[in-house]
């Protein structure tokens, strides 16, 4: 038997002496039983579907039982075999807090092999961190602001892998937020396939464009809405504007920064209010269209699919999911 890397270990809280199937992960031993994940998986049950040709050698048996290799980290199938149907509590439904590498490591695992019910659970898991909605965004924003960065690109790296569309464009932008240089020297970013990262350099020049197209736009509307005592006002105003556009994408940029620098009147100061989220909404409606995917309607539709019903009633009752401290 290939025992993998180092020696084989049971995995205790899954080794049942009942079980009837052996599998092993890396090192790790987890002795499960055959009915429960055919039940679940279509995956597995074809697996188990396959008549057995010839007779297994002493050396692939243990406790009487074959051992079936996998090829998936074991924390994966750990994590997996636990939610499938051994511990009740383990994957829970959110808003229960929930790691964020064991919702990756159920997402992956339950579409790999083809278990529904754990994929829409492990998707409405990440639903709370990856808005479709400009509202939702300055939510996790706001409250996510610390999150780490090799996180995301974890985040993004299963999201292409098992096609939850929809988280796309959010991990996208926001693995765009840090400085390029800072990030490409970062061991998360050397890490990822070299094909992640060909496509995020497409990405972010997609992002820099639409971003530099909207920021002109709100800088042109914002001179122009001017009254004719404000319009003297302009240069101070563009200076105070242009000042911040090393902020990248207009969702960073204060209306505070023209009431700070300038002395614009109350009715041109409320305009400049209106101007902004004018701009912050033309920037987040066209961003999936940008990045060459479906319009945030179509995802949104997708996200509905994708997610449990529990999902859309927590999002209907606003009920809101403190990224900072639940997925860390």
């Amino acid at each position: 038997m290939d025992i993998g890397q180092g020696q084989p270990h049971r995995v205790l809280e899954l080794w049942f002496e009942d079980a009837n199937v052996i599998f092993q992960a890396e090192s790790s031993l987890f002795r499960v039983h055959k009915g429960i994940l055919q039940a679940r998986s279509s995956v597995f049950r074809d697996m188990f579907a396959i008549p057995q040709t010839s007779t297994p050698l002493d050396s692939d048996l243990m406790d009487g039982c074959i051992v079936t290799q996998l090829p998936d980290a074991a924390e994966d199938i750990r994590c997996f075999f636990l939610a499938i149907g051994y511990d009740a509590s383990f994957f829970e439904p959110p808003p229960t807090p929930t790691p964020l590498s064991v919702v990756l490591a159920i997402a992956r695992m339950s579409h790999k092999y083809d278990v529904p019910f754990l994929r829409r659970r492990a998707l409405s898991h990440l639903s709370h961190r990856c808005p479709t909605t400009l509202r939702d965004f300055f939510t996790v924003h706001v409250e996510g602001k610390n999150s780490f960065l090799g996180e995301e690109f974890e985040v993004l790296r299963a999201a292409l892998k098992i096609d939850p569309s929809w988280v796309l464009p959010y991990q996208f932008l926001i693995t765009h937020f840090t400085e390029l240089e800072t990030l490409l020297a970062t061991q998360q970013w050397k890490d990822l396939e070299v094909e992640i990262q060909a496509m995020c350099h497409v990405k972010w020049r997609c992002i820099e464009s639409h971003s530099r197209r909207c920021i002109a736009q709100l800088l042109s509307k914002l001179l122009s809405d001017l009254c004719a005592t404000c319009a003297a006002l302009s240069v101070q105003i563009q200076r105070a504007a242009v000042g911040c556009l090393s902020e990248d994408i207009p969702m960073f940029l204060s209306p505070g920064i023209i009431k700070g620098t300038t002395g614009c009147c109350p009715e041109c100061l409320l305009g400049t209010y209106k101007t902004f989220a004018d701009a912050y909404g033309s920037f987040w409606d066209a961003l999936p269209e940008t990045l060459g995917m479906p319009r945030w309607d179509i995802l949104e539709t997708k996200k509905s699919e994708d997610t449990e019903p529990i999902a859309l009633w927590l999002k209907n009752t606003r009920w809101v999911v403190r990224v900072s401290t639940s997925y860390k």
